[in-house]
C-alpha cells in the first residue's frame, strides 16, 4: 500500500512501535480486569440493596398485619383464628377476619383477592405467587382447645390477651416454610430445636425471618433464638415464654 506524501513512512513505524501512541496489552487486560470487578461490585451493591428493601418491606407488613390482629382481639375480646378452629367455632380465618383493621372493607375474591393477598399478605422476599401459600401464620397456641389439643400448659387457654403472661416474650406471627392453606404454625406440637428450623423459613432475610409478638412489635431472629429445649427457650408457648 502506498502511503500518503502527507504522513511519511517513518512518522508511521514510529505510531507502530512508540509505546506512547498505544495502549500495551498489559494496559488493556488491566483495565478490562477493573471494569470486571467494578461490574461485579456495583451488581452486589444492586442485590444488597435490593435485599435490604424487601427485609425493610417484610418487617412493615408484619407489622401491619400484628397491629391489625391485636386491633381484632380490642373489639372482639380474643385472637381470631386460623384453619385449625375457625369452621369448628364458626368464625371466619385470622386473615380475613383482620381485613376491616387494615384498610380492606370488604373480602374480595377470585384475581381481587390474589392481588390483595400479594399486597398484604406476601414477604416480598417469597417467590411463592399463590393466594395458598402464607408468608405468614398464627401461632397455634392462641386458638388451642383442652379438649382437642395435647399441648404443654393444657388445660391453660390463651385466647384472650389478658392470658398471656408475658406478650412482649410471645410470638404472635411468624414467617412458614411453604406449605399448602399453612396459615398456622403448630408449635405446641414441637419438642426438638430441629422442629422449629422444619417448620419456619429462616432463608428468607439470610439465615434470619421476622417475627410478631403479641405485644405488636417484631424482631427479625434466627429459627433458633425462639426455640431451644436444651436452652430453656420457648417464645411460642405463652406459658413458657421468657427473655432470657
Amino acid at each position: 500500500m502506498k502511503l500518503s506524501s502527507q504522513y511519511p513512512a517513518s512518522r508511521w513505524r514510529k505510531c507502530a512501535t512508540d509505546p506512547g501512541g498505544a495502549f500495551s496489552l498489559v494496559e488493556i487486560l488491566v483495565t478490562v480486569a477493573i471494569i470486571g470487578v467494578l461490574f461485579l461490585t456495583i451488581t452486589a451493591m444492586t442485590r444488597s440493596s435490593m435485599t435490604r428493601a424487601k427485609d425493610v418491606q417484610c418487617v412493615s407488613r408484619v407489622r401491619s398485619l400484628a397491629s391489625g390482629i391485636l386491633q381484632y382481639t380490642q373489639d372482639q375480646g380474643e385472637f381470631p383464628r386460623s384453619l385449625h378452629s375457625a369452621s369448628g367455632a364458626g368464625k371466619p380465618v385470622w386473615a380475613i377476619a383482620i381485613l376491616p383493621y387494615i384498610g380492606t372493607d370488604e373480602t374480595p375474591t377470585g384475581a381481587a383477592w390474589d392481588a390483595m393477598f400479594e399486597k398484604m399478605f406476601r414477604c416480598p422476599a417469597d417467590t411463592n405467587r399463590t393466594s395458598k401459600i402464607y408468608s405468614y401464620a398464627l401461632n397455634v397456641h392462641f386458638e388451642l382447645n383442652p379438649d382437642s389439643d395435647d399441648y404443654p400448659g393444657s388445660p391453660l387457654i390463651w385466647r384472650r390477651p389478658a392470658s398471656v403472661i408475658s406478650p412482649g416474650a410471645t410470638i404472635l406471627l411468624a414467617e412458614p416454610k411453604a406449605v399448602f392453606y399453612a396459615d398456622h404454625i403448630m408449635s405446641h406440637q414441637w419438642t426438638t430445636a430441629r422442629a422449629v428450623t422444619n417448620a419456619i423459613d429462616g432463608l428468607r432475610h439470610g439465615k434470619k425471618s421476622n417475627y410478631a409478638f403479641a405485644d405488636g412489635h417484631v424482631e427479625t431472629m434466627s429459627p433458633g433464638d425462639t426455640f431451644n429445649p436444651a436452652k430453656g427457650i420457648n417464645l411460642w408457648n405463652p406459658s413458657l415464654a421468657r427473655r432470657q
